[in-house]
């Protein structure tokens, strides 16, 4: 019985979940490498901005409800963290009027729990777009990646003399 008990102890303790999950060690050339993407990305990120832009101005809202319920536990501050969802909320959704179309209007809601600590979200939106002007999309950004990468600026030497 006793077997039992140590074969049984042994395959609790032994998930597979945890077998495979490894811990990725960061390195300085890994890291290194990651600062060097992120730059390139942002070297880019003023076309892609463009690219972006023209997108959105071809979806079309059909539907868009967010709601929001958060408590603190106290009144007060459950008040003033509702009315900072409220701003944010409005903010994004002004924001976002601009660059897509509407066809239905916005629900937004936020219902604050005075005597709770609690927090929820619920997000449901329906858009559309066109698949052609998808396509070309995804072409525009692939075209524009691969000319950013091929045309790399090189920064001269330093202690480089220019001759006339």
């Amino acid at each position: 019985m006793k077997t039992k008990a140590r074969c049984r102890s042994a395959e609790k303790n032994k998930s597979p979940v945890k077998e495979n999950k490894q811990k990725k060690k960061w390195s300085i050339e890994t890291i290194k490498r990651f600062i060097k993407k992120s730059k390139e990305w942002i070297a880019h990120f003023p076309s892609y901005k463009r690219i972006a832009v023209r997108f959105f101005k071809g979806l079309t809202v059909e539907e868009f409800k967010w709601s929001t319920e958060i408590g603190t536990g106290e009144a007060a501050s459950a008040a003033k963290v509702a009315g900072v969802v409220w701003g944010l909320k409005s903010f994004f959704c002004g924001w976002a009027s601009h660059k897509v179309k509407w066809r239905a209007a916005q629900q937004l809601d936020v219902v604050p729990h005075f005597q709770s600590e609690t927090f929820a979200l619920s997000f449901s939106c329906i858009v559309s777009f066109r698949v052609g002007h998808a396509i070309r999309t995804g072409l525009a950004l692939v075209l524009n990646y691969k000319k950013n990468s091929s045309q790399k600026v090189q920064a001269p030497a330093q202690g480089a003399v220019a001759s006339d």
